[in-house]
């Protein structure tokens, strides 16, 4: 009815009201895959436990900024000023909301749940609302963060745990949110079955203080580019990081561009080189906050099928 001018209108409608439009890139329509069939109804009671326990995890902590912190941090944990707050928009949550959609947290906590003796490896823990649902479903599993930022003091209080610093191990010279260059010290922080290391992903001393640790899942939500994703990979093989005995999966978040999306189609072939067996693909699914993103999951094992 309203000919040539009918997208246009519709299209400004949706997005007013909060719904994002975008074209599908080649690599979306050539590997994206349904997330629900592969791993969700393989077995829903054990989702449902999950969703369970990350919700009533997450209802234990009323704000996971405070002000005071984020006013110190270098980056702001990576969390954009407009998500502080209340909900954006259609399917859109703010940082301190609890999300009723399954989220990333969910799928990663379900698969982790599932694998014997976890090392998880997460790169960009931010405020920590992701790590806290994994430590939460998977007590006994061995935990490593690795963050440019200071242990936010809001997580470590969720976990109950105090953090023993281990010695400063190397002087680093990164960048800001306020352009202006600033100094940190390479260092772990132990408590009991998780590690946090403060360091600069990009330089090789930041993967070498995580050793003898070699890890079965991988998280990757650090810095978001190409670039980081391949030198991520790279660190992670050239320090003997992965374990490559048995099952291993490594997990992609935010891809949100070509550049990012073909970074970790390169990632996922090569991990599957080094296995000799896996499978990759793209799917969409909700955050711990903000809308859905285009995620990326490798893993060397076919998914479960359903019960």
């Amino acid at each position: 009815m309203l000919g040539r001018l009918g997208p246009a209108l519709k299209a400004t409608l949706l997005t007013s009201r909060g719904y994002e439009l975008y074209r599908p890139t080649h690599l979306e329509r050539t590997i994206l895959r349904s997330v629900w069939e592969d791993w969700f109804r393989s077995d829903i009671e054990r989702f449902a436990k999950v969703y369970g326990t990350n919700r009533r995890a997450l209802a234990e902590v009323p704000q996971w900024a405070r002000a005071d912190v984020l006013a110190q941090s270098l980056w702001r944990y990576g969390v954009p000023e407009q998500w502080d707050t209340g909900r954006q928009g259609l399917g859109v949550t703010g940082l301190n909301e609890i999300e009723s959609e399954p989220t990333y947290s969910d799928l990663i906590a379900f698969i982790c749940a599932g694998l014997p003796e976890l090392r998880y490896l997460e790169l960009g823990v931010s405020v920590g609302k992701n790590l806290f649902q994994i430590a939460r479903n998977c007590p006994s599993a061995r935990i490593v963060g690795l963050d440019i930022e200071r242990i936010n003091p809001v997580l470590s209080e969720a976990l109950g745990k105090e953090f023993t610093p281990g010695p400063a191990l190397s002087a680093q010279t990164v960048d800001t949110l306020s352009g202006v260059q600033t100094e940190v010290q390479l260092q772990t922080f132990s408590a009991d079955n998780i590690t946090y290391v403060r360091g600069d992903q990009f330089r090789s001393e930041t993967w070498a203080a995580m050793k003898p640790d070699r890890f079965n899942f991988v998280f990757s939500d650090a810095h978001h580019s190409g670039h980081a994703l391949l030198t991520e990979l790279d660190f992670l093989l050239d320090h003997g990081l992965i374990d490559t005995s048995g099952a291993f999966m490594m997990y992609w978040d935010d891809l949100v561009d070509i550049q990012m999306q073909d970074a970790f189609d390169r990632c996922a072939r090569r991990l599957r080189e080094v296995f000799g067996r896996g499978w990759h693909g793209l799917h969409w699914i909700h955050g711990t906050y903000s809308s859905r993103r285009l995620n990326g999951l490798f893993s060397t094992e076919p998914p479960p099928s359903p019960a």
